[in-house]
């Protein structure tokens, strides 16, 4: 299976016993034998990480804000936890004969301690702090980004406001010429 999850999934308590029952029947209970057997339900060792090099973004629905359109929203990365089984070796194999314009797009991870450190959970222990002169320049960066969002969304309140302005101009003339 593969399925595209927010950074933070691996690092949460519950994560490895899903990865442990992920074959395992319906009803499956957690029981470690079955009839006096030792039972493995699980597929195998964890999923592989196919990382994308830019983080993705998502829309948010109209109908769920004032706007007619969608607004762009990525509040953390995701990327892809593929489980594929006895086949792990041959999709690994499979991605390292990818030619360099795919691999220039994305990355396999072959478990969460290689994962890049630019998509790992805030609470991952692998996790690597930025220096300080670092986490200044994105500090900086980001409220720059921030202004210029906030310009934007100023200029098209105020170019809003206008048109209303004008079509209420017109509704006015109209009534006076009806006059």
């Amino acid at each position: 299976w593969l399925l595209l999850v927010p950074n933070w999934v691996y690092t949460k308590d519950y994560y490895p016993w899903c990865m442990v029952t992920a074959g395992a029947p319906q009803g499956y209970t957690g029981a470690k034998s079955v009839n006096g057997k030792q039972v493995n339900w699980g597929l195998g060792p964890e999923p592989l990480y196919l990382v994308p090099q830019h983080k993705y973004t998502y829309w948010t629905p109209p109908w769920m804000h004032a706007t007619r359109f969608g607004i762009s929203t990525s509040p953390f990365p995701s990327f892809w936890f593929i489980q594929c089984g006895k086949f792990r070796g041959e999709i690994s194999k499979w991605f390292n004969e990818l030619g360099p314009k795919h691999k220039a797009h994305l990355q396999l991870a072959k478990d969460s301690a290689s994962l890049p450190n630019e998509v790992r959970a805030a609470f991952d222990p692998h996790k690597k702090r930025k220096n300080p002169r670092a986490r200044k320049a994105e500090r900086e960066k980001k409220a720059s980004s921030h202004a210029e969002t906030l310009d934007k969304r100023n200029t098209l309140r105020e170019s809003r406001e206008e048109l209303a302005a004008r079509s209420s101009k017109k509704k006015d003339k109209k009534k006076m010429r009806i006059k």
